[in-house]
């Protein structure tokens, strides 16, 4: 059985690059994939992506934008997608020995989420996603001729201030349950 290691795991500009070897010589056909993992710890993998690889007989490199790394139409809180080596038709999980630390990256497309490399507790390589820190309070509310108007302060270590300038936001009501009081 193949054994491949990721040695070096760069990321920045939103760019990820990772630099590995294996035990064995690797085809020129080899590939990097990457699968989602079903959120309820299963072993279900719900999506699969393919990319090519740079392969110098038992060494790789991988480098692509972490946009067009993951199928970023259905981002959720704690995905998790693991990073795999094909080669001769088989699938191995890449192994990282060391720990590293990676800051988080905000998608362009989807900037309420986040995403960083880490080490899976077995060892493997991931990539967390994660929702961004977003805090709204309520600084002022007026109520005049039937209207409604709150004031929010919204807040995030995450985002810059040029995220707040296009933001829209949606206040909503409900009923309670069991009730004929609104909320």
């Amino acid at each position: 059985m193949l054994e491949v290691k990721v040695s070096t795991v760069d990321y920045y500009n939103g760019m990820i690059s990772l630099e590995g070897y294996s035990d064995q010589s690797l085809s020129e056909d080899t590939t990097i994939c990457v699968k989602r993992r079903a959120i309820e710890h299963t072993v279900e993998y719900l999506d699969t992506r393919y990319f090519k690889s740079k392969v110098n007989e038992k060494k790789f490199i991988f480098e692509i934008k972490i946009d067009q790394l993951i199928n970023t139409e259905h981002l959720e809180e704690g995905q998790v997608w693991y990073f795999y080596l094909n080669n001769g038709g088989h699938s191995y999980r890449l192994q990282i020995d060391h720990q590293f630390n990676a800051a988080y990256h905000l998608f362009s497309d989807h900037p309420l989420f986040k995403a960083k490399p880490y080490k899976a507790g077995d060892g493997g390589l991931g990539l967390l996603i994660q929702m961004v820190n977003l805090q709204a309070s309520l600084e002022a509310m007026g109520f005049q001729d039937g209207v409604l108007t709150p004031e929010f302060l919204l807040h995030s270590i995450d985002l810059g201030e040029e995220f707040f300038e296009e933001l829209t936001c949606q206040l909503v009501f409900k009923k309670k349950k069991g009730t004929n009081e609104s909320i």
